[in-house]
Parts: structure tokens; sequence; C-alpha cells
């Protein structure tokens, strides 16, 4: 993997898969067919080691919290690039070395913005805007702070699951950052699952419930990924853009499903109060077993 820095000519002849090439005050990426633009600008984070360490996450040397989309970063020790498979980075807000470091080395860490096609349409990236992990067994995860910094935001769950099979995760909004989140009779959705044991097409809607499902209730179904879009958040619309894709497992039998809703919440005037905080919870006395969430904001103008 090599790094290019021109400030004319063209793109080098014979690239390599991660090559990248700033040019022109624009940075591009080789996907090992094409080059890509970076959009998203690029943000540098530098740590010093401690002896034998490994993870490197937080606050770094100055005052910066290290956030970068998965394959989208470099990693430098004491000034040299290292390959990939020298590093794990996968979630967003550490990167572990294979190899402990020394006293004193100095590890910087290069984030680019989310990829997006050369020549692709403008108006913003998609950027971390915080991430978290669950390990044990927990009630549920909130995410609070959601504002005018971000005309839109999506959540995405990975290697999500609950703790009882057939258990429900379900989505909840704040209109207060946080400190209440409402469980009131002001959701409503209509969803579609598609099973591959089957050739029929499921439907599943609510109308004035307390939550809003991120999978379905058919048991022993439980979640392996969704994927959570909130538009319009900042104009009291954020009910009107809603949708949800989901990717299910079943357990018993390893067949898998694929949930697609369309969500509204009808919270109390959403246009001088809209939405600032989001949950995720098991219902029915079910909890969060494991899983991977993250939350992103994009700028559009």
């Amino acid at each position: 993997m090599a790094i290019y820095d021109y400030t004319s000519g063209g793109f080098p002849a014979s690239p390599a898969t991660d090559d990248t090439l700033a040019m022109n005050g624009t940075t591009y990426k080789f996907n090992g067919s094409a080059w890509e633009v970076q959009t998203g600008g690029t943000t540098s984070y530098v740590y010093t080691a401690t002896s034998g360490q490994t993870a490197f996450t937080g606050s770094d040397s100055n005052s910066k919290t290290l956030a970068y989309t998965a394959a989208s970063i470099h990693v430098f020790l004491n000034g040299v690039l290292l390959d990939a498979a020298d590093y794990t980075a996968t979630d967003g807000t550490t990167v572990t070395l294979g190899t402990g470091a020394s006293t004193g080395d100095t590890l910087q860490i290069v984030a680019y913005g989310v990829l997006v096609s050369a020549g692709g349409g403008g108006g913003g990236a998609w950027e971390v805007v915080s991430h978290q992990v669950v390990t044990s067994s927990t009630a549920s995860v909130s995410f609070t702070g959601l504002g005018n910094s971000y005309t839109a935001y999506k959540l995405i769950g990975t290697n999500v699951d609950c703790a009882s099979n057939g258990g429900v995760l379900a989505l909840r909004f704040s209109q207060d950052n946080g400190s209440t989140f409402d469980s009131g009779n002001n959701y409503s959705f209509n969803a579609m699952r598609f099973n591959e044991a089957s050739t029929s097409i499921g439907s599943w809607s609510g109308s004035s419930t307390n939550y809003i499902p991120l999978n379905s209730t058919t048991r022993p179904y439980a979640v392996a990924e969704f994927e959570l879009t909130l538009g319009h958040i900042n104009d009291g619309k954020a009910n009107k853009n809603m949708r949800i894709y989901t990717s299910e497992n079943q357990n018993n039998q390893g067949q898998s499903s694929i949930m697609l809703c369309t969500a509204r919440f009808a919270g109390t005037n959403l246009a001088t109060d809209p939405i600032d905080a989001l949950q995720i919870l098991g219902m029915w006395g079910n909890t969060i077993s494991k899983g991977n969430f993250t939350l992103y904001g994009i700028k559009t103008s």
C-alpha cells in the first residue's frame, strides 16, 4: 500500500488496492479497479505509546477523540505506514496493534471521509457520530445529542442478538435529550418480511403502539443486523422520513429473513421539540445480549 502526493500530473499507472493519492486538494483511494474520491476530509490522530501498548482509543495528544470509518484509515508507527494486517480497526473508535508498541513510540491514525464514487453528487458524506459495543446483557442502548449538527442520521447495528430466542428489539425516541423516552402510544409502523423458506411475503403493522420494532416477532428469529435511517431531524418532520432494514437469523433452522419497515413517531410538538435522542431496548422483559451500534450523521445543503 502506497501513498502518493501529486501537485500536478495524473494517476499512477499501476496502483495497488488501497493506495491513496492526494492531488490538487482532493484525496483518492484505489479500490482494486478504479480510483474513488474520498469525501469528508481527513482527520489525523496522534498518540504517544506506553510500553507494550496495543489499543489506542479515545482522546489523543491533541485532545481529539478517535473516530473513523472502517477500511478508510491509514496507521503510521514512528512515521512508517503499517500494513492493514498489522492492526485491527473495525469498530470506529479503537485501533489495536498486533504487536505492542514501545515507550515513546508515536502512533498516527489518519481517518478519511466515507467513500463515494468519483464524479458522484456532493452534499456531504456520512460521518461517525458515536459508537457503542454490548458484550453482556443490557436492557437498552441510547444515543443522545441528536440535533442541528446533522441533517439526517443513520443507526447501524451489527452482530446483534437478544438474550432469549424470539426476542424483539424496539426503538423509542426522546424529545428531552434522553431524560425520558416516549413509551406512550405515539408510534405506528408498516413492515414486510421475506423468508427464504417461503415464497410468501408476510406483513406486520401497528397503529398507536408504544414502540417501533427493529425485528420480526416471529419466533425464534433474532436480529443479525439492522439499519435505521432518520431524516429531517431538525424540522419536525422526522416522523415522515423513517425507514428500517433488518436482516434476521432463525436459530434452530438456520434460515434467514429480511424485514423492511417504514415507521412514524407522533410525539408532542415535534416542530418545536424535535427528536434529540433514540433508544434501542429489549421488549417484554428481554435484553440485548450483544451487538455493535454505530450512529452516523450527514450534513446536506
